[in-house]
């Protein structure tokens, strides 16, 4: 009877305590959209440094940029950066607080590989080689290195992540200045009340935040993989049949790190029909206005097409579609729709159409992807008509819902609660 009890005791122990807890995640708060940003000092750049993300100072002069490019926003001194210095101090204050799982040597490195816990080094640090963090298939894993001292990156030096590891969840709290030696490649989130400084050719995927140091960079890459945008702000994309040939135009407003577009074409527009017709260079990186032709020769079909905006380091976006037939210009939604409604819509869409004549109208809602997630051909008579379309099986999201009549294919888009 004693053994069961036990055996019963240690169930209802498990029961309530399945996993051990390593701990949470500081609230990053404003800071989250910030790839580097000091509460208390100077911000400089020597050469042609990348950032993705915000910057910024609430005390100190920003410096380096040009040459520097930055893919977000500068804050110097102004309410946001008041507000983010707050932030980075509370979640340096956190993280100062979080107790203990392990005591480790200060020396990492070296083809170790270390799984999810709260570690404590109780002196300045090195990262020497190779470290790895291994989240076990955990996506919620949480990493905290608490560094009583310093943190050095030797040179050509990785912090790799493995097997669902996530770079939100990996934080290094340093009681002192922070290295990052030249081409190193460094993860996660960096909390110090010293310097920080990347060396030539380092890379650092996450953040970096002081609240009391100057920042020092010199020709580096910092991504923080939250703040990563399209490589292209596509700001039209339409077409015209012009004697057989369809013109198609698209203009951008900024390039960032852009590679090049790939213009497709299919005949009924579904996902898997679309093929590659041409790709154009891209301009690279712009902030100026930016526009592209390209002719489609001698066409015999309404044909409709996307654009593919492709980045250096694989990432990519996709246009909406647009349809184009013989004599016909693609165009914005205007007249023929008198009004949808609601907007956000649920589960059904209610299009509003002022018609001349009779008309067979075939209406599309496709995906911000191109992909048609609704196809039906509609009988309206003369005058204004109100049909519903059902949008209960979409997911939330922005939707384009497209119509064909009146030799016009016309598009407006809504939004899927």
């Amino acid at each position: 009877m004693k053994k069961y009890l036990i055996v019963v005791l240690n169930a209802v122990i498990l029961f309530f305590n399945p996993v051990r807890n390593f701990g949470q995640s500081p609230n990053l708060g404003t800071a989250s959209s910030f790839a580097l940003f000091t509460a208390v000092g100077a911000f400089t750049n020597v050469g042609t440094t990348n950032i993705t993300g915000n910057i910024g100072t609430n005390s100190g002069a920003l410096t380096g940029f040009p040459p520097g490019t930055i893919n977000g926003q500068t804050h110097v001194a102004d309410a946001i950066s008041a507000q983010v210095a707050t932030d980075v101090i509370s979640a340096y204050t956190y993280l100062s607080n979080v107790t203990c799982g392990v005591t480790i040597s200060t020396n990492l490195g070296n083809g170790q590989t270390l799984t999810p816990n709260i570690y404590c080094l109780g002196a300045a640090s090195t990262i020497t080689g190779d470290l790895t963090l291994d989240a076990q298939g955990n996506p919620n894993a949480i990493f905290i290195f608490k560094i009583n001292g310093a943190l050095s990156i030797i040179a050509a030096c990785h912090v790799i992540l493995i097997n669902s590891a996530s770079i939100d969840n990996v934080f290094w709290q340093s009681n002192g200045a922070v290295d990052i030696g030249g081409s190193s490649v460094f993860t996660g989130n960096i909390f110090t009340n010293g310097a920080i400084s990347l060396a030539e050719g380092a890379k650092l995927t996450g953040r970096g935040f002081t609240t009391q140091g100057a920042i020092n960079l010199q020709n580096v890459i910092v991504i923080n993989p939250s703040a990563v945008v399209a490589p292209v702000t596509l700001t039209a994309f339409s077409g015209v049949n012009v004697r057989g040939n369809n013109e198609i135009t698209w203009q951008t407003t900024a390039e960032f790190n852009a590679l090049n577009f790939v213009l497709e074409r299919s005949i009924t527009g579904l996902e898997n029909t679309f093929s590659e017709i041409a790709t154009l260079r891209a301009v690279g990186v712009s902030s100026s206005f930016r526009t592209y032709n390209f002719v489609d020769s001698n066409v015999s079909k309404i044909y409709n097409y996307r654009l593919r905006s492709n980045d250096i380091d694989g990432a990519f976006t996709y246009s909406k579609v647009i349809s184009i037939a013989l004599g016909v210009k693609s165009v914005e939604l205007k007249s023929g729709v008198s009004n949808i409604f609601p907007n956000p819509v649920i589960d059904k869409l209610n299009v509003s159409f002022t018609l001349s004549r009779a008309e067979n109208i075939n209406v599309l809602i496709s995906d911000v992807y191109g992909r048609i997630m609704y196809n039906q051909n509609i009988a309206l008579e003369l005058g204004i008509t109100i049909s519903p379309i059902p949008t209960s099986n979409l997911v939330s999201g922005i939707y384009s819902l497209i119509c064909s009549f009146n030799g016009e294919i016309k598009s407006v888009n809504f939004m899927k609660e």
